[in-house]
């Protein structure tokens, strides 16, 4: 038929009605044999996953589908390092009515410039690093947990981790797997979080390493997102003046103070 639309004789040297008539008799013998042997009609159809784009994750040239985001969400998700119960700490989940009454103005505040750092991580926009100082329940891992939910369904790659998982990441990278790749991946990250700095021990692998991590990203401009319960005279004695000046010199510092939440939400239930 094509040929014939061309302007050329059909290898059959059939003419173009006699061609559908063809076509309709075989189509007529397909179906008879599928009743026979009792096959679905449409078996032999393409089952796509993504129906929209065909499997192939864009609509366009530069149009992403929504599969393939997800799917690069999800593989972020995966690479993230968040505990499953992570997931559920969400902006809209925090509560700041278990703060006493005094504290809430400026829980609200840091509610909303936590926020604002998603965001702009989300869209890729310059921010300052973040560090929350306080003792144990009071939010620090229940705020660095949305911001990482926030920046990871926008696509962004999250790394969330102790300092101490992290450097031992590095050291099995660097000494047992030689993964480049993987080493990347900690540097590159469109966010970094590092949850309790200040409960592992310190030799000088962890000085250099910290040191030289902390220095790429904020020469790079990366974000990160550091909690502790360190004083800054303690991070200076823990890690070094070099170090911590490095870190709090780049950084928005957020002081929670207050009980623990815990134990708020225990009272409340019992």
């Amino acid at each position: 038929m094509a040929r014939l639309a061309a302007g050329l004789p059909s290898r059959s040297r059939l003419t173009g009605r006699a061609l559908e008539e063809r076509a309709a008799a075989l189509e007529q013998e397909w179906n008879a044999r599928f009743r026979e042997y009792q096959v679905p009609p449409d078996y032999l159809e393409v089952w796509w996953d993504c129906p929209r784009c065909r499997d192939t994750g864009w609509l366009g040239p530069d149009e992403k589908c929504s599969c393939l985001r997800q799917e690069e969400i999800d593989a972020a998700y995966h690479l993230s390092g968040l505990a499953p119960e992570m997931l559920q700490q969400t902006f809209e989940a925090f509560r700041v009515d278990l703060y006493p009454e005094e504290a809430r103005p400026f829980m609200e505040q840091v509610l909303r410039e936590c926020k604002e750092f998603a965001l702009r991580v989300a869209r890729g926009l310059p921010v300052d690093n973040l560090v929350f100082r306080g003792g144990v329940g009071l939010g620090k891992t229940f705020l660095s947990s949305a911001i990482a939910n926030t920046v990871l369904q926008a696509g962004r790659t999250v790394i969330y981790v102790t300092l101490a998982d992290l450097l031992d990441l590095i050291r099995r990278y660097k000494f047992d797997t030689d993964d480049e790749d993987a080493l990347a991946m900690l540097r590159e990250a469109d966010l970094l979080i590092l949850d309790d700095l200040g409960g592992e021990k310190v030799s000088e692998f962890s000085l250099q390493e910290l040191f030289a991590l902390v220095n790429h990203r904020i020469v790079h401009r990366l974000p990160m997102v550091v909690s502790t319960n360190l004083s800054w005279s303690a991070l200076e004695e823990v890690y070094t003046a070099r170090i911590a000046s490095r870190l709090m010199g780049s950084a928005r510092l957020v002081k929670l103070d207050g009980e623990d939440i815990r134990l708020v939400l225990k009272r409340a239930r019992g």
